[in-house]
């Protein structure tokens, strides 16, 4: 018996997945063929999080906690390869 081609191969495997992984498998496909991420526009991502809100304070926090972790040089630590 011949050997199954690639494209085969690639059409037996999909008919084993279930319709949910065949989306996906249709979504990776794609990428690979645009070389562009899927997505969706700028205001219909507006829309769809316009009700999410960070009170200020947070946002600070969130800044000053950033700014305090990418500042700094870790100290250097003793690493055994051979352990």
């Amino acid at each position: 018996m011949a050997e199954l081609s690639v494209e085969q191969q690639l059409v037996a495997a999909i008919h084993r997945l279930t319709p949910e992984q065949q989306s996906e498998m249709l979504t990776l496909v794609n990428y690979k063929l645009n070389e562009t991420p899927p997505g969706e526009p700028g205001p219909v991502f507006l829309e769809r999080t316009s009700h999410i809100a960070i009170a200020p304070a947070d946002l600070a926090e969130m800044a000053a906690a950033i700014e305090e972790g990418c500042e700094g040089v870790d100290p250097e630590t003793d690493v055994n390869f051979d352990e």
